[in-house]
């Protein structure tokens, strides 16, 4: 579910960026060529999912921001759904 709304938030790609570095932690990018301020979010953690996860709520997070003041996004209902249904990253 959060990546579907994270495709909605303009995200295109979310990369694997763990082997960039000797230390091995997870590091995901998610990557939003039309932000209106950022257009990359990086997520960490302990797994790749939870990086993955960090990375995907990172960039629905400045997306969010970047649109508070459209009328359409006022409507957080769909947000708050998301983080009571199961998490595919259990």
């Amino acid at each position: 579910m959060l990546f579907s709304l994270a495709r909605q938030a303009g995200m295109s790609r979310l990369a694997d960026l763990t082997g960039l570095d000797t230390v091995g932690i997870p590091v995901y990018s998610a990557i939003r060529p039309f932000g209106r301020s950022l257009s990359s979010a990086q997520g960490k953690g302990v797994t790749t999912d939870l990086a993955m996860l960090s990375a995907l709520g990172e960039t629905v997070e400045v997306w969010r921001m970047e649109h508070l003041a459209d009328p359409e996004c006022m409507d957080t209902t769909h947000i708050i759904n998301l983080f009571t249904e199961k998490s595919q990253f259990k």
